[in-house]
């Protein structure tokens, strides 16, 4: 499995951010309203509970797209510099609570089924797998070293060597 997290200035690959920590460098802005400060904005298909990553130069954010037994897990892909979409995917059967994992270039990404999607975060959709766990998939994926580890709700699972 051969997993190598390579960070770039900009990049938040996960939930907690770069380090882990929750923590950014540089400074964000402290006051904006819906007139004034806003670099763009763009609307989405759905609501969303996940957090939004930056890798690669790609922001990537999921959406539920319908309602109730047909609600479906959408992932976009934007230009965080300027809200350009690069795309727009729909996969799963239900919606979501995880916020994407990105290492180098690849998303993990599990659905509230407990089914792992994994694609490329480039300017094109590239879709790699797609895994199914035990259980609800309703956290986050977290990569220590060569290892996924993935929470639903009836199991963890180490996934590597």
């Amino acid at each position: 499995l051969g997993l190598t997290l390579s960070v770039t200035a900009g990049d938040w690959r996960a939930f907690h951010g770069p380090n882990g920590t929750g923590v950014a460098e540089g400074k964000g802005p402290l006051n904006w309203s819906v007139k004034d400060g806003i670099a763009w904005k763009v609307d989405l298909p759905g609501p969303g509970w996940s957090t939004p990553v930056i890798a690669e130069g790609k922001l990537v954010l999921t959406a539920a797209v319908g309602e109730g037994a047909e609600t479906k897990l959408t992932v976009l892909a934007y230009d965080p510099e300027s809200g350009k979409e690069f795309w727009k995917e729909r996969l799963g059967r239900r919606g979501y609570s995880a916020s994407p994992t990105v290492v180098d270039d690849v998303v993990y990404l599990p659905d509230e089924t407990g089914e792992v999607h994994v694609f490329r975060a480039t300017e094109t959709f590239e879709n790699i797998s797609s895994n199914k766990l035990e259980g609800d998939g309703m956290a986050s994926p977290v990569i220590c070293g060569d290892k996924i580890f993935l929470r639903t709700s009836t199991h963890l699972y180490c996934i590597g060597q």
